[in-house]
């Protein structure tokens, strides 16, 4: 008989580097120019652990979910957001709306190819962020939720969302997307909710 040492067994699995990972959020704080956030809490001192910074949620130098729901946030994804391999829900809402409806900030996003190398990621959402890119998200077979609506997405609607097999949410709509809907989203590989 012998005895496993559990705590062993998990250090196996290496925390990532903190200097990589505080890399990554800051060229992703400069590059969404973190300095007009509505509230940018946290970003950038040293002296604040991952997980007090707004919108963050982490344990140790693990980053889990960005969050950035009208938090004015705009520009280009950089591509070293791949660092940041851990990140399983990545949310962006932009716009924050005057009372008359009108538009305060243009927020607009790119996402870089690189986006697509966060394999862990099971939930995307980037609304109202004249997103008019998307990466090749075929590898990113985790994801289960995808709400790109009220975007600049253009051409035919994209076939990799019928491929993804742990898709159930989809949600496309206020985009320009032309032609009609692919037959394969009549028989996805996930469980589509309707």
């Amino acid at each position: 008989f012998a005895a496993v040492n559990v705590n062993e067994e998990l250090s196996e699995v290496e925390e990532p580097d903190y200097d990589k990972t505080y890399n990554a959020l800051m060229d992703f704080y400069n590059a969404m120019h973190g300095e007009n956030w509505v509230n940018n809490d946290g970003w950038g001192d040293k002296n604040v652990p991952f997980s007090n910074w707004f919108g963050l949620n982490a344990d140790g130098n693990t980053i889990y979910e960005i969050n950035m729901h009208e938090n004015r946030v705009s520009g280009d994804i950089p591509a070293s957001i791949a660092n940041l391999s851990s990140l399983g829900s990545f949310i962006i809402v932009g716009r924050d709306w005057n009372d008359d409806y009108t538009i305060e900030y243009p927020d607009k996003v790119t996402l870089p190819a690189e986006f697509a190398q966060l394999t862990n990621l099971y939930r995307i959402q980037i609304w109202n962020s004249r997103l008019s890119n998307l990466p090749n998200l075929s590898g990113m077979i985790q994801l289960n939720t995808v709400h790109l609506n009220r975007n600049n997405l253009s051409g035919a609607l994209p076939e990799v969302f019928a491929t993804l097999p742990n898709l159930e949410d989809l949600c496309l709509d206020g985009n320009q997307f032309t032609g009609g809907i692919p037959t394969s989203y009549f028989n996805p590989a996930g469980n589509w909710r309707s």
